[in-house]
């Protein structure tokens, strides 16, 4: 796998070159489906990981979470229109927390994305016949997209819920936003 990789010019070993494991696992020709099909359903990107789902469910109860905390303080986010210490720092943990799902869903974004870009060169691996590629770009192709939408979109919600709560965007369209709540 690591010669597939390095034939390519890549450093380290790719989902694409995991599809040569089909021909190298079996011991009777018959396995040979079941190893393939196995391979499909265990390298889907975003289907054998709940990084996204999760990553969205922390998301929506960081919203509520920071939704109570900005009622309380009538849109205050940085004390000076005297919300309480505790809420403060209530808004603090939850922009911490957010930024470390946002890079959580960025690594997982540059991830999807080299996958997408993997599965586009497929059509000239070395190492897959031209209809073997074809197929795992058909299958795979449409799945690795639709994952990599999900997660930006997961992405988007937690860079928007960070500057929201963030002290350093402050103007009058956020400060309406917050003391609208």
């Amino acid at each position: 796998l690591r010669v597939s990789a390095a034939s390519h010019g890549r450093k380290s070993v790719g989902f694409v070159d995991c599809l040569l494991l089909q021909h190298i696992l079996w011991q009777i020709p018959e396995q040979r489906d079941a190893i393939r099909e196995w391979l499909f359903d265990n390298l889907t990107p975003g289907k054998s990981d709940d990084i996204v789902e999760n990553a969205s469910f922390l998301l929506q109860g960081l919203t509520s979470e920071s939704l109570e905390i900005v009622k309380k303080t009538m849109g205050d986010i940085t004390g000076e229109a005297g919300a309480r210490a505790s809420d403060l720092e209530g808004l603090s943990s939850i922009r911490k927390e957010v930024g470390e799902i946002e890079k959580l869903l960025q690594q997982h974004s540059d991830e999807l994305d080299r996958h997408v870009q993997l599965l586009n060169g497929l059509q000239n691996h070395l190492w897959i016949g031209q209809d073997e590629a074809y197929a795992a770009k058909q299958h795979f192709l449409p799945l690795a997209k639709e994952a990599r939408a999900a997660c930006h979109q997961a992405l988007t919600d937690a860079v928007s819920l960070k500057h929201v709560l963030s002290s350093d965007v402050i103007g009058s369209e956020f400060d309406d936003l917050r003391s609208s709540v």
